[in-house]
């Protein structure tokens, strides 16, 4: 609710909506008057209203009319409403409720009712406002966020397209991605075979790939560069693999969108001949 509420009055007789704003004013109130329904809808499309006391028999359109129509507004549909009317019957009464008013106050109103009705339908004003404000921020948030994450699987599908070019790279090269929750997005043939013999998993895309290694140490060496390559961090390092005998050397590189980390890539060769070769020349040189 702003700080002065803003309030239309609608009467065909002047010194009805006079009456109003002598009541309302002092309280703080910004008063708007109309002396027609078709004033009122202009009035109400030009200004910024929070309440509006409607007259019901006025010539031409009625107060029921008015309602009905502002009702049939999406721009205005939760309006508070108050007719104002002289008109007693509890039929008159139902046919402004079907039209779609908050609230009845009769002629001659008692001024501390109105008050009382006006402030309680404006606290309902400011809570539906406070809830479409908050609801509009959550909309924007989402598309955001949606905006954000279909560019950021538009870069990793990039990065994937380029892993399928060498999907069919020789055998000594393991190739595979990880998005941040250490899931598979992509991975060649070698990686998948290597993964079945060594750990007896047949791989899919989406599978955790640390939950594929049953060696607890290992699972934890992976999981350690993993976080590493994930904050930022590139890096090669060897490792052996005691079921297969073999030395892996893995080229861990992470995947970015906009400066910010999304996933990881993997590029893995088998160095065994080069570490026996390695230790061969150490041992060579310690005899001499």
């Amino acid at each position: 609710m702003k700080d002065k509420p803003v309030i239309l009055v609608v009467d065909d007789i002047t010194q009805n909506n006079e009456l109003l704003e002598a009541y309302l004013e002092p309280q703080g109130y910004e008063i708007i008057k109309a002396v027609s329904g078709e004033e009122a809808l202009q009035k109400l499309a030009n200004n910024k209203i929070d309440l509006i006391l409607l007259d019901v028999m006025m010539p031409g359109m009625d107060g029921f009319e008015v309602t009905r129509r502002i009702r049939q507004d999406p721009k205005t549909k939760l309006m508070p409403i108050i007719l104002v009317t002289a008109l007693k019957e509890t039929e008159d009464r139902i046919k402004g409720i079907q039209a779609g008013c908050d609230d009845y106050i009769s002629k001659p109103f008692n001024k501390m009712e109105l008050l009382a009705r006006v402030q309680s339908l404006l606290k309902v004003k400011a809570y539906n406002d406070l809830m479409s404000n908050y609801r509009t921020e959550l909309e924007s948030e989402v598309v955001n966020m949606t905006a954000s994450l279909k560019q950021s699987n538009a870069v990793l599908d990039e990065h994937i397209a380029r892993f399928s070019a060498v999907i069919n790279s020789p055998d000594d090269i393991l190739i595979f991605s990880l998005n941040r929750e250490y899931r598979y997005t992509s991975f060649n043939e070698p990686h998948r075979k290597a993964m079945k013999k060594q750990w007896q998993v047949d791989i899919q895309i989406g599978m955790s790939y640390p939950e594929c290694i049953t060696n607890p140490e290992l699972k934890t060496a992976a999981i350690s560069s993993i976080t590493r390559v994930l904050g930022g961090e590139h890096f090669i390092e060897a490792q052996y693999q005691p079921v297969l005998a073999v030395w892996w050397e893995f080229n861990w590189n992470p995947i970015r969108n906009k400066g910010k980390v999304i996933g990881l890539s993997v590029f893995v060769k088998d160095i065994t001949e080069r570490r026996r070769s390695q230790e061969l020349a150490r041992g060579i040189r310690r005899e001499f």
